[in-house]
C-alpha cells in the first residue's frame, strides 16, 4: 500500500516553494490581464470598432472563451484519464508485490544470481589464463622502445 500512497501525492505537493510562487503569480497575472481585456473591450469604443471589423469580430470573445474552454476540458480529461491509468498500474503492481516478496533486490532469486556470477568468473578466468594484466599506455622497463 506504500506505493499507492506515494502515487496519491499531486504534482503541486512535489513542487518546490519557488515553483509554487511562480505558478501562483503567473495565474494571478493571467486572471488580471483577462479581466482587464474584458473590461477594455466592454468600455473602449475604438477597440470594439477594431474587433468588430475583423472576421468573426462580433463573436471573437465567445470564440476565444470557447477555444480556451475546449483546451482546458481536453487537458483536464487527459489528466483524469492518465491519473486513473496510473492508479490502476500501481494497484496491479502492489497486488503482485507480495507474490514477489521472496525475490531479493534483483529480478531473480539469489541461487540463480550466484550461479550466473560464478559462470561469468569462470569464463573470465579461462580468457585471462596465460596473459598478464597490462596497463594501457605503459611500457615495461625491460623492453626496448
Amino acid at each position: 500500500m506504500e506505493i499507492l500512497d506515494q502515487a496519491e501525492h499531486s504534482a503541486w505537493q512535489k513542487a518546490s516553494g519557488k515553483a509554487k510562487v511562480v505558478l501562483s503569480l503567473q495565474t494571478l497575472i493571467l486572471f488580471f490581464l483577462s479581466y482587464w481585456m474584458y473590461e477594455e473591450v466592454q468600455n473602449n469604443i475604438y477597440l470594439q470598432t477594431y474587433l468588430y471589423a475583423l472576421p468573426f469580430g462580433r463573436n471573437l470573445p465567445a470564440i476565444a472563451i470557447g477555444f480556451i474552454a475546449s483546451i482546458d476540458t481536453g487537458t483536464i480529461a487527459l489528466y483524469v484519464w492518465l491519473s486513473r491509468a496510473k492508479r490502476g498500474v500501481i494497484r496491479a503492481a502492489s497486488s503482485q508485490q507480495p507474490a514477489m516478496s521472496s525475490v531479493g533486490t534483483g529480478f531473480m532469486d539469489s541461487h540463480t544470481e550466484q550461479h550466473l556470477v560464478d559462470m561469468i568468473r569462470k569464463k573470465n578466468q579461462a580468457e585471462n589464463q596465460g596473459t598478464a594484466p597490462t596497463i594501457v599506455g605503459q611500457t615495461r622497463l625491460d623492453e626496448d622502445p
